[in-house]
């Protein structure tokens, strides 16, 4: 009995032991980056976030836009790539923390209507590149605009409205609702770029006008979320599987929470593992599901369309897809210009535009795809837009091409196939922003000496307030 104790006394030392030995590895060495990202990053979610597959509603406006309260979508790969290199004084938890606010963009400010007056806003428009800048480059660009406009920082306010997926003329319309709305913009700027030649470009091909908002996008929230009595028993099943799926990657990130075992980096490493499992075998089954609603003609049904000579003929609507980026930026200039704001348009940089970026060996291996529709898209629109934009500049529209911003470096900058920047790239573009739109106000005499006041009536501030 007594030989019995001290083996199971040495076994557990053992363990111990190389417990132990394991939690040094982790630490010392850096390893299972994107395990451990998964418990810093992703936060604890609710029931009521796992109901809807999608996080999209519809917007009678501008197609769709994201629940508020969502937690912003960080996928710990992208979380971990996003932060893996320095330039951004952005918080990596704070980001995290960021949810969609009451119009559905993801902000710190719940309602934009609430800006004070004495404060020189600057809105953010375009897809998920301008999204990513609002959100992981707000403070970068609070700072760079106040140090090139001589303004106190503290003054600098920045306004999301950009949204993943959003192409023209959805930012139109997105400008359009905030001045409606009485939300006072100082500055717009508009980057964009990559999903009008991807998005318009794959709904052009199979016939559906890109004057709409993306079909793929747009299909995902009408079928799941607006018109869920439609879906057949195989595709309510499989809704509960992804809500399970997301419940028990939810659990295990909750219990580690909890736990002791989340103050190890063993234990996060473990519990990342086992979450990002079950968030994996979620994200397959909607993918799946959303591509069978995307198809299904009873859906299809229910989204407009437009008829063109071009649509459905392979590379025959880049003039079209031209023409509407053309045109909705002259009318956000326009209507910047009436509501009395400077207007800014930035077209995007992108890995696929041809000798823009030395691309790094780690670039080569997980952020470029050679195949469509990333690529092939690039290719073929973007030299259409590039010449679209000296047509705006020609026109008087503040517009620069800012493809080759990453010309001159060797280091990573993509971090994904289809367009994002971690944060180096981010805190570049942030750079290039703030210097496009200091270039708005060539002289002191310029700037807007109290900076416009705000009509509100005291109901409407009060009852905000109490929101």
């Amino acid at each position: 009995m007594k030989k019995l104790v001290q083996a199971a006394g040495l076994l557990i030392f053992a363990g111990l032991i190389a417990l132990v030995g394991a939690e040094a590895i982790v630490r010392s060495c850096n390893v299972f980056m994107v395990e451990r990202a998964a418990v810093r990053y992703v936060p604890r979610q609710t029931a009521q976030n796992l109901r809807p597959v999608s996080i999209s509603q519809l917007h009678p406006f501008l197609g769709w836009s994201d629940r508020p309260q969502t937690p912003l979508p960080l996928d710990p790969v992208f979380a971990t790539r996003l932060f893996a290199h320095a330039g951004s004084s952005a918080d990596a938890r704070d980001v995290a923390r960021t949810q969609a606010n009451s119009l559905g963009f993801y902000s710190p400010l719940w309602d934009y209507r609430l800006v004070q007056p004495g404060e020189f806003v600057v809105g953010v428009f375009g897809g998920s590149v301008a999204g990513w800048l609002a959100v992981v480059g707000s403070e970068d660009l609070r700072t760079a605009l106040a140090r090139r406009l001589n303004m106190d920082r503290a003054s600098v306010r920045i306004l999301n409205f950009a949204l993943g997926g959003y192409k023209q003329p959805q930012q139109l319309h997105a400008l359009t609702e905030a001045l409606l709305l009485g939300i006072p913009l100082d500055v717009v700027v508009n980057i964009d770029g990559l999903n009008e030649v991807v998005f318009g470009g794959q709904d052009a091909l199979i016939g559906f006008h890109p004057v709409f908002p993306s079909r793929q996008h747009l299909a995902s929230a009408i079928g799941i979320s607006a018109f869920g009595e439609m879906l057949s028993i195989r595709d309510t099943e499989t809704m509960y599987r992804i809500a399970r799926e997301k419940q028990l990657a939810a659990q295990v990130l909750d219990a580690v929470h909890r736990s002791w075992i989340g103050r190890t980096e063993l234990g996060k490493a473990y519990a990342g593992a086992m979450s990002l499992a079950h968030g994996a075998r979620a994200a397959r089954l909607e993918k799946q599901l959303q591509e069978h609603l995307a198809l299904n003609s009873t859906v299809g049904d229910i989204m407009p369309s437009l008829s063109d000579p071009c649509l459905g003929v392979p590379d025959a609507c880049w003039d079209l897809i031209g023409a509407l980026w053309f045109r909705s930026s002259l009318m956000m200039d326009a209507v910047s210009r009436r509501f009395g704001a400077k207007y800014a348009h930035l077209l995007q940089p992108n890995q696929y535009v041809s000798g823009s970026k030395q691309l790094t060996d780690e670039e080569r291996a997980t952020a470029y795809d050679p195949t469509p529709p990333w690529s092939q898209s690039v290719m073929q629109g973007y030299p259409v837009l590039q010449e679209r934009g000296r047509q705006l500049k020609d026109a008087g529209v503040a517009f620069v091409d800012l493809t080759q911003l990453f010309s001159d470096r060797t280091d990573t900058i993509y971090i994904d196939t289809c367009c994002h920047y971690n944060a180096t790239g981010i805190h570049l573009l942030v750079e290039a922003v703030a210097t496009h739109v200091a270039a708005l106000y060539p002289s002191q005499g310029d700037m807007p000496s109290q900076l416009r006041a705000i009509e509100r009536s005291d109901p409407l501030e009060k009852r905000l307030k109490v929101e």
